[in-house]
């Protein structure tokens, strides 16, 4: 058994695991932690500020005096499984916490695989993908590095347990452990591979959420009977509103794009100088499915 065997074997421990969002349970987190002690990570409990939820977990990996600080995100929560009787892949029953293989499309036991055989199975289960195959592939990746003596970084490793439905108190917990999260750079290991390679993601679409409130300019409600036609009815401007808001996006776009190509083009002729910015996003190095 090679050491990638041993590592597979790891994560289909993990897998196991059912941390289903919001219904996560103490032993569940006990259960993770102790997955990590066993190889050589401890995790300690962050909580909620309020005491409610689930905690995140978190963890230091040492690295050389005076080097720089690398903050490692993964989650450790799950989807829920939806329909357990739509689980299947190339028609074969699976279990969303009883993890699958497969090779060719058929099932197979990876212990009996070599090891090049592995670098192309399937792995089916809940969390593969999203998110304990990535983070555990990446936070073993710089276990391995310390214990090679070859980091460059001190590592902090912070596990989410609330992620898959919006990580409502990981705001909180940042805050009020804020020296202890401090770090020069943060990699969320959570987002696909690109072509099954190991992928570094330098950015991703973020998420804008505006409140819109339309009124008639009235202090109290006024009755529609009497003041229909009348008074605005802030429901149409809603409207008008919702109708032409993709065209309205397009047109946006089109000027942005217009404004990018002027500003290459001037800074190539020499007029104007630009500064580059870099955004970090997630690498995937999971090879599971």
């Amino acid at each position: 058994m090679s050491l990638r065997h041993d590592r597979l074997e790891l994560l289909d421990r993990y897998l196991r695991i059912p941390t289903i969002s919001r219904q996560v349970t103490p032993e569940m987190v006990e259960a993770v932690r102790g997955l990590w002690r066993g190889v050589g990570l401890e995790l300690s409990p962050l909580a909620p500020v309020d005491g409610q939820g689930t905690p995140a977990l978190y963890g230091e990996l040492p690295g050389p005096k005076g080097a720089p600080t690398l903050l490692l995100y993964g989650h450790y929560d799950v989807q829920p499984t939806g329909d357990v009787a739509r689980w299947q892949w190339q028609g074969v029953k699976c279990e969303p916490f009883v993890p699958a293989y497969f090779l060719d499309a058929r099932p197979v036991d990876p212990r009996a695989l070599d090891e090049r055989a592995l670098e192309h199975v399937v792995v089916v289960a809940r969390g593969g993908a999203d998110n304990k195959g990535q983070h555990l592939s990446n936070v073993l990746g710089a276990m391995d590095a310390v214990r090679a003596g070859t980091a460059r970084w001190k590592v902090k490793i912070i596990l989410d347990g609330e992620e898959e439905h919006g990580s409502p108190n990981l705001e909180a917990i940042a805050r009020a452990h804020g020296p202890r999260l401090a770090a020069d750079i943060l990699i969320g290991s959570d987002g696909p591979k690109q072509k099954n390679a190991p992928t570094l993601v330098m950015g991703v679409r973020g998420l804008l959420t505006v409140d819109i409130v339309a009124d008639n300019g009235q202090a109290t409600s006024v009755h529609s009977g009497n003041y229909g036609n009348i008074v605005p009815n802030p429901v149409l401007p809603l409207a008008r509103l919702i109708a032409d808001i993709e065209d309205r996006a397009r047109a946006w776009a089109t000027e942005h794009d217009t404004f990018r190509a002027r500003r290459a083009k001037s800074s190539r002729s020499g007029k104007t100088r630009r500064c580059g910015r870099r955004s970090f996003g997630p690498p995937s190095t999971s090879t599971t499915s």
